[in-house]
């Protein structure tokens, strides 16, 4: 009877396993659509954002810093970690300090958040 019991309790555990794995492998699934999506919707952006540092590496040094400090800091930061290193520091040497101080703590702290793999 108590063997019985156990039989019992042991098919049930199993039959439970068996659930929650393929529950698990839908939802990974699910997970992975959603990464592809994510990364298709982001690739026109990158092709884009692409197009801009290169526009930006082609101005003139003054004029590149002039523009990259009206941005909003995250996209300036983002933009020049983006730029040639030379080009990027060219501009930066034109830029207000303290506004070069801010963007060089953002370029050092941007976290990639989404999909956390």
């Amino acid at each position: 009877m108590k063997e019985d019991s156990l039989k019992k309790e042991a098919a049930r555990l199993d039959a439970l396993k068996t659930d929650i794995d393929d529950k698990m492998a839908k939802y990974q699934a699910i997970l992975k659509q959603i990464d592809d999506a994510l990364q298709k919707l982001k690739q026109p952006d990158d092709e884009r954002f692409k197009r801009v540092v290169k526009d930006y590496e082609a101005m003139p040094t003054e004029e590149a810093g002039a523009r990259i400090s009206a941005l909003d800091e995250d996209t300036a930061a983002n933009l020049l970690l983006k730029m040639n290193p030379k080009k990027a520091g060219a501009a930066m040497a034109q830029i207000e300090p303290r506004k070069v101080a801010s963007l060089t703590e953002k370029m050092t702290s941007i976290k990639k958040s989404f999909p956390l793999k």
